[in-house]
């Protein structure tokens, strides 16, 4: 089952995908229904089961401060539900897993919990022993991305003003993470490695040009790379866009602990402390704009349904590019 809950012009609106398609309505009537529902379902399971609920939550493929905001965010929705689900134990794991490896462990049960990103899933092929939950987690941010470049790439990536420059560049990307087919869809030179640790040393070497990273995690990874005396820098004036939602997947075993998980975080996300928690920990996304000289290169996420690239698209348009100022191109295909 996936359940989606969308943001349109701040409003809320869910959505439960069923094989039979899409059924919606707004806030006001479907999610309190659903938290009726889980709600008697957390009473049932807490009358059958006494033990705490023991939460493991992978982090495997995420930068820190977005650990450090899936924490906080998971900690808030056990808590919103202690009353009906009782006490809990969230704990971390960080093994090392490839995204799929992460999604098989969830199946089974090793894992509880963990974060994916960037690729639309049919309801047939999901597993049947797992939930996910699609909600504006990051409100279209973490498809913003910025160039890390080694400092003496600066001057020729900040005059790239035209979607010729842009092809011209070598780009760098993780192996297994979904950017990786899109870049090379774009018909864009693309290097992959293992981690963001070996991507950082290559650019160091200037084995590729530009190393695509959100906003909310770019800063973070450049004081990284600072640190490790990496002579890099961010290009100021160069920015790169496609949507790419972000979806927590959640086990079903045992079932009662995807009730909890979802009740908790729906009622996050309806009482507005979700969004509290996203600027506590991205404080960058409060007011955030682009500068006025910017260069905006789309491109498509052909991973998604179109549904779902047009809804994404639609809210960062509608919050990020409304400055005449900016120059937005779309690339190719």
């Amino acid at each position: 089952m996936i359940y989606t809950l969308e943001l349109q012009d701040d409003t809320f609106i869910y959505k439960r995908l069923t094989s039979m398609g899409f059924y919606s309505c707004i806030k006001q009537f479907f999610l309190p229904l659903l938290l009726s529902h889980l709600a008697c379902a957390g009473v049932f399971a807490a009358s059958n089961n006494k033990a705490i609920d023991t939460i493991t939550h992978s982090t495997d493929g995420w930068s820190d401060n977005q650990v450090k905001y899936q924490v906080a965010l998971l900690k808030a929705a056990l808590e919103e539900s202690r009353t009906l689900y009782g006490d809990y134990d969230l704990q971390l794991s960080n093994t090392g897993l490839s995204s799929s490896r992460t999604i098989w462990q969830i199946s089974n049960g090793k894992i509880s919990t963990g974060f994916s990103a960037g690729i639309s899933v049919e309801l047939e092929t999901l597993d049947a022993d797992i939930e996910r939950l699609l909600l504006p987690f990051l409100r279209s941010l973490h498809g913003l991305r910025q160039c890390l470049t080694h400092k003496s790439n600066i001057p020729l990536l900040s005059n790239v003003s035209s979607i010729e420059r842009f092809n011209k560049i070598r780009f760098g990307q993780g192996v297994g993470w979904a950017e990786a087919q899109i870049y090379p869809a774009a018909g864009l030179s693309l290097i992959t490695a293992s981690s963001v640790d070996r991507l950082l040393l290559m650019l160091e070497k200037k084995r590729f040009q530009c190393l695509p990273l959100s906003v909310l995690e770019i800063d973070q990874i450049l004081e990284q790379a600072k640190a490790n005396n990496q002579d890099l820098a961010i290009v100021p004036n160069l920015y790169i866009f496609y949507p790419n939602p972000v979806f927590i997947n959640i086990t079903k075993q045992p079932k009662h602990i995807s009730y909890r998980v979802i009740y908790g975080v729906s009622r996050l996300f309806e009482t507005g402390k979700a969004e509290t928690i996203f600027y506590d920990n991205f404080a960058q996304a409060v007011h955030y704009t682009l500068p006025a000289n910017a260069h905006i290169f789309l491109l498509n996420n052909h991973l998604l349904t179109q549904s779902d690239a047009s809804r994404i698209e639609s809210y960062f348009y509608a919050h990020y590019l409304q400055s005449k100022s900016l120059t937005i191109h779309k690339a190719l295909p």
